[in-house]
């Protein structure tokens, strides 16, 4: 059926007769001109309009329904409450991830990230690894809290904090870069894997905010598909992390190619800082390549 031009209307006198031609021409593709055809085109626009505002309406329905569910899901999994607790922090606080480490060729590992702004955000919980369910905590970098009290609109106010009774203290260099931590995990069989990240992200990765993941690659010389305590080649700067109470080291990632406030005069390394143990505890890395040099606090190498 050819398309009818709007003013053979005229012609029917009956209303049924009308709405006949009507539904006849809605069925019917309609090629329209600026002089041919424009009442029935409009006619189809509206009767499409229509069909995308309720296909909008079902698909938000739809989505809505899938939000709930999520979160219906969600409030019942025992390993996101189980997060919840390690970190002190609600759902909102927590960040899923899936992920597959860069560092380990082939290994996928499950979790979430904490959020929460405090001495835990940046850690991990883990949940599985190749699939299989293997709890474990991983301790992140914590902020430093500088010792200064006052606002920083009022600098001439700012003072010292009293600092606490220690024993010992120890002085370093404040590195200007972004924080590296490495980070062991375990699998489900017993194997150890030996891995990095950034404080916002489950590991390392290369991206609008930087490519951290070539750059530690490149400093470290890393070439193989798997990075192990027990490794042959585990780069010098990571020989502690074959201590079996060590669980993290946190370094900084500095040079010309990591551009910050500061400009150094090389171009790229991963100076360390601390070390993190199984209880959270940490201590100065004193000397970066002795792990038997006895270290200032923490735990027992």
């Amino acid at each position: 059926m050819s398309a009818t031009p709007f003013s053979a209307l005229a012609d029917f006198g009956e209303e049924e007769e009308i709405d006949e031609i009507i539904n006849n021409v809605e069925q019917t593709k309609i090629s329209s001109s600026p002089t041919d055809g424009d009442g029935f085109t409009e006619v189809k626009k509206k009767k499409a309009g229509d069909n995308r505002r309720n296909q909008g309406d079902d698909r938000a329905k739809g989505n809505q329904k899938n939000k709930n569910a999520k979160g219906k899901n969600d409030r019942n999994d025992p390993d996101l409450s189980t997060a919840m607790a390690a970190f002190d922090c609600n759902q909102t606080q927590l960040a899923k991830f899936e992920k597959t480490d860069p560092l380990n060729f082939g290994t996928d590992v499950r979790g979430f990230i904490c959020k929460k702004d405090g001495p835990m955000m940046g850690s991990l919980f883990l949940t599985h690894v190749n699939d299989a369910p293997y709890q474990q905590l991983i301790y992140g970098t914590p902020k430093t809290q500088f010792p200064l009290r006052g606002s920083d609109e009022d600098e001439g106010q700012r003072r010292l904090v009293t600092l606490p009774k220690f024993d010992q203290i120890c002085f370093t260099t404040k590195w200007n870069g972004t924080n590296i931590l490495f980070f062991k995990y375990h699998g489900a069989q017993g194997e150890t894997y030996i891995s990095a990240k950034t404080r916002g992200t489950a590991f390392l990765e290369d991206g609008a905010s930087g490519n951290f993941l070539s750059l530690v690659k490149q400093c470290l010389k890393i070439e193989s598909s798997f990075l192990t305590p027990m490794s042959s080649d585990l780069p010098q700067e990571l020989i502690y992390m074959r201590t079996p109470n060590v669980q993290c080291m946190s370094m900084e990632l500095v040079g010309r190619d990591v551009p910050h406030l500061v400009r150094y005069n090389f171009n790229l390394k991963l100076e360390p800082l601390f070390l993190s143990y199984m209880d959270g505890s940490i201590s100065p890395i004193m000397n970066p390549t002795d792990p038997n040099f006895p270290t200032l606090v923490g735990g027992t190498l």
